[in-house]
């Protein structure tokens, strides 16, 4: 049983670095022995999150938790555009269909519907996030990052303020005193702004549903030892999936106080797991995707172009091999099976140094050393993992030499046919470009971009509508169809400046299901509107193109057109 002690032990648990954060799937904690546990947060009925320190763990990768346990790191989306390449708003709304259901005879503003950001924070003095009477649309902001508190009810760490709070602040001389919560990066801005900004005048700008009301999580980063595990650079910005699902949990009792409908918008990935959708975060989304008045919008990231995948067969080619570019103090990979087949490597150096075939077929951590080139190869073998059933080979370079790494691949299981999948992390979480020389580009969307209850976006540029090199494709592992289409990404404005990425993408269609909200259920047309029926709304009206098969590994069933979508409903 999960022990209790008290809340300010508790909060130091949660942010120290020599505790562990570990994801339970319940209801193991009544059926198995676990290390000590200092304290719990719950998520729902089927997660916990769970405190344990590291002298009592044994090790990270401890029997118990292993792998599914350990919390996923995940980056923000977006970069800066070309501000001489910005599209100027209406742009990105009138090619995803917004504007005109905003303009149009159904004039929807978002009104009524709650909109959660799950980010870096937000500015929110800025005038994008106030009504006009100067205040804010913001129901409440959780920072997890601030341990003075109080925190929301039922959660252990980080300060809440409230819409009341920060309407004080906003009325002061000095809103930083009683609000002082800040988004240094921008990126939690700039997505919510695009979703759900207000319309201003001067300069002019709109988000899609600029009458949404919002709730905000700011996440704190990621501990130290998690950074280390997976061996992020130190300029990285990562984030926890343990603080993720509880950050979703928030905006959920958030939505139940206020008796609103509500869109998640989640412009965060993380690029390994198994691609099949089975991580924690994505098994959480689609929980509550089934919540009547809930839906979830994610990314596919921006990995596509970015050579971080590889898809084995060793009937076709045995020989796997990676660039490292320059010196790094190393990265982490996975290798993951297809079943029914098991695979072995042998590792060839740079310098032509080689490693034994290893032995994969028992549970075991080994650490070998490269001694010509100064570099330590850790690898984690779990035959069968948890979650999918496959296997899973997790992998350390440490400060690996610089140039082609070789994997010699052999199947284990008669008729050998060995088919397998590796991949890198994503670019953020790499401090050099590394990369496969033949890679795959397809099933390079970024969990929980697999998760099968959200609307996964693509990105294109809404000029001239090509897609990204770098969006995200599909399909699943399992052949699970994603993305389920594509928005605007590229150069689209935000109150911070043009941004690119799958992460405005995400933010646009989050607007737009704000609108479809507002209308089916804010103005009880539909009180009962489903999640799956909203994605088949918006899925049905996508605009495709003739040239093409759907659905598409890059584009899915086409792009978003809202005002289509309200078309075809009228003409049905």
């Amino acid at each position: 049983m999960i022990g209790k002690i008290c809340m300010p032990a508790c909060t130091d648990a949660v942010y120290a670095n020599d505790v562990y954060d570990y994801i339970l799937r319940l209801p193991q904690e009544e059926t198995y022995e676990t290390p000590p546990i200092l304290c719990t947060s719950v998520v729902n009925s089927s997660f916990s999150v769970v405190y344990v320190d590291s002298a009592n763990a044994g090790n990270l990768e401890n029997q118990f938790f292993d792998y599914g346990g350990m919390p996923k790191l995940y980056s923000i989306l977006d970069t800066e555009g070309n501000p001489g390449g910005s599209v100027f708003q209406p742009i990105s709304l009138k090619e995803a269909g917004i504007l005109d259901v905003q303009q149009g005879a159904l004039k929807l503003s978002g009104f009524g519907v709650l909109m959660g950001f799950i980010d870096t924070g937000i500015d929110y003095a800025n005038p994008v996030f106030q009504n006009p009477d100067n205040t804010t649309r913001i129901v409440s902001i959780w920072d997890q990052t601030q341990a003075v508190g109080p925190p929301p009810e039922g959660l252990l760490y980080g300060t809440e303020y409230s819409r009341d709070v920060i309407n004080q602040a906003l009325g002061s001389d000095h809103p930083e005193d009683l609000v002082p919560t800040r988004d240094v990066s921008g990126h939690g801005t700039a997505l919510a702004s695009a979703a759900a900004g207000s319309r201003l005048e001067e300069p002019y700008f709109t988000g899609a549903a600029y009458e949404a009301e919002l709730v905000v999580v700011k996440l704190k980063p990621a501990k130290a030892y998690l950074r280390d595990y997976y061996l992020l650079p130190d300029t990285a910005l990562a984030y926890q999936e343990n603080d993720i699902m509880l950050a979703i949990r928030y905006c959920l009792d958030v939505a139940q106080r206020e008796q609103k409908p509500i869109v998640l918008c989640l412009g965060l990935g993380n690029g390994l797991g198994d691609h099949r959708g089975n991580d924690n975060l994505s098994a959480y989304l689609n929980q509550i995707s089934g919540f009547p008045g809930c839906f979830v919008v994610t990314a596919v990231g921006n990995e596509g172009n970015e050579g971080h995948h590889y898809a084995g067969d060793i009937r076709e080619e045995r020989l796997v091999e990676i660039n490292v570019t320059n010196s790094t103090k190393g990265f982490y990979m996975e290798l993951w099976g297809r079943l029914p087949d098991l695979v072995t490597f042998s590792l060839i150096s740079p310098g032509g140094e080689r490693l034994p075939f290893v032995r994969l077929l028992e549970q075991s951590t080994v650490t070998y050393g490269f001694v010509f080139e100064d570099t330590q190869v850790q690898i984690r073998s779990t035959p069968l993992e948890q979650g999918s059933g496959v296997q899973l080979v997790r992998l350390r370079f440490l400060t690996p030499a610089v140039g082609i790494w070789s994997f010699q691949m052999e199947g284990i299981i008669e008729p050998q046919t060995g088919q397998f999948d590796m991949w890198l992390p994503q670019s953020d979480f790499l401090s050099t470009p590394i990369y496969f020389l033949k890679p795959e580009p397809f099933v390079t969307i970024l969990g929980p971009g697999y998760a099968s209850s959200t609307l996964t976006s693509a990105f294109y540029h809404p000029v001239g509508g090509a897609l990204s090199p770098n969006s995200g494709r599909g399909f699943s592992v399992s052949g699970q169809i994603k993305p389920d289409l594509a928005a605007p990404g590229v150069n689209v404005s935000s109150i911070r400046g043009p941004i690119t990425g799958s992460g405005i993408s995400a933010a646009l269609c989050a607007g737009a299901v704000a609108l479809l909200y507002q209308w089916a259920v804010a103005e009880r047309r539909f009180p009962s509107f489903t999640s799956a029926q909203i994605k088949s709304f918006l899925l049905l009206g996508a605009i495709r193109s003739q040239n093409l098969p759907y659905p598409s590994r890059e584009w899915g069933y086409g792009r978003l057109n809202l005002e289509n979508s309200f078309s075809l409903l009228t003409r049905a």
